[in-house]
């Protein structure tokens, strides 16, 4: 069996000690990188080529090819490069490994590895979904993506309605990564239902916590019981107050054997490219997009991002006249979701043109109770 890795990242970098077929290490062949500065380059002393000379391989159909990345735009996008070779496997690796410090066994169906079957209706996986379990947050970020200020601690995905949405996406693909936010999900004094729905659902799925850790030391026991036997990990966002608290809530985590990381060093400044007015070239604010494969369940629906899921809330807090129409029915047949998630991760949609082509960027603030000008490009002075 020969392995490539596609995708010259830190988790791809990793994978190249930490593969396993069996009991035996086993070393890549190759990287394989569509950016092509990496070319005829070495990484970790592994020779890294291009798509078009992967295609020149006269072993394909013994080659396992491995994806290291972490966004579904790209992952969307190198699938449908491959899914026509005739290789012998495509593997989409969970970023939990790198985290972990985990070897990948490629006999194994252990997690690891979600495996993108190459034909038949199993030929659908979800790289990525995002879910709000509550919108609210304890820390109320300027300019925050997810408009969390402007909620109250009722915004809550309801249970049982939070129970069959997952339900009815498991018919549409296996899932990779599961991302619960907000908001700030340990808000929930009830997280451990949610937490043990979504494992029941997504047995092999990489869930995570996305959290600002500032309730972690107080959370209650039950809560974190469940995201430990649950086998979730607890990303933590490095704001300031944040990290003046690291090492009580590092210290509780580590008691109860949860893995966590933080997601970067220091968060500094927030990117802010809204605009009232759609007079933007949507492709380009897609393409320059950091929420782009940010793919985002709410309430029945799938959304681009949280952008085009909660805008009508943030309209309707601002009393404007303003509506927006978009979402994907999940009920719907599996094809047809399955479609509309792939054209999502790779093609703008409507609130695009509401999206400045090239960000602003803002030093990271809290501010409660924000004026409508707070979430605007440049104060809304300026489109």
């Amino acid at each position: 069996m020969e392995i490539v890795i596609w995708g010259v990242t830190e988790l791809g970098r990793f994978l190249v000690n930490n593969i396993k077929v069996g009991n035996k290490n086993i070393v890549p062949k190759a990287f394989v990188d569509n950016n092509s500065k990496y070319w005829n380059t070495r990484v970790e002393e592994i020779l890294v080529i291009s798509y078009e000379e992967l295609l020149k391989k006269k072993n394909l159909k013994e080659i396992t090819i491995l994806l290291a990345v972490k966004n579904a735009k790209n992952i969307f996008q190198i699938l449908k490069q491959i899914e026509n070779l005739p290789i012998l496997r495509i593997g989409i690796v969970s970023p939990k490994v790198l985290y972990a410090n985990s070897s990948v066994n490629v006999l194994k169906n252990q997690g690891e590895i979600i495996w993108y079957i190459l034909s038949g209706e199993k030929n659908r996986v979800i790289p990525r979904l995002e879910v709000n379990l509550i919108d609210a947050c304890n820390l109320k970020c300027k300019g925050c993506t997810h408009f969390s200020s402007i909620f109250k601690n009722d915004s809550v995905y309801d249970l049982s309605e939070f129970k069959n949405d997952l339900i009815q996406l498991r018919k549409v693909g296996q899932m990779v990564r599961l991302r619960l936010l907000g908001g700030e999900p340990f808000l929930l004094s009830n997280l451990d239902e949610y937490i043990t729905i979504a494992r029941d659902i997504y047995s092999e799925t990489d869930i995570e916590i996305v959290t600002n850790g500032l309730l972690i030391p107080k959370i209650d026991e039950k809560v974190l019981l469940s995201i430990r036997n649950n086998d979730v990990s607890v990303v933590i966002s490095p704001y300031l107050p944040t990290l003046k608290m690291k090492e009580e809530i590092i210290g509780r985590l580590d008691r109860y054997r949860i893995l966590w990381y933080f997601d970067g060093e220091k968060i500094l400044q927030f990117s802010r490219n809204l605009t009232l007015k759609n007079t933007h070239n949507a492709e380009t604010a897609n393409d320059n997009c950091l929420s782009a494969g940010c793919t985002f369940l709410r309430k029945g629906k799938i959304y681009k991002c949280p952008f085009d899921g909660l805008i009508n809330d943030f309209y309707n807090y601002y009393e404007l006249e303003m509506q927006h129409e978009s979402g994907l029915d999940i009920y719907q047949n599996g094809d047809i979701v399955y479609e509309g998630l792939v054209n999502y991760a790779l093609k703008s949609v409507k609130m695009c043109e509401y999206c400045v082509e090239n960000p602003e960027y803002i030093p990271w603030s809290i501010k409660e109770n924000p004026l409508l000008n707070s979430w605007l490009y440049k104060d809304g002075k300026s489109v």
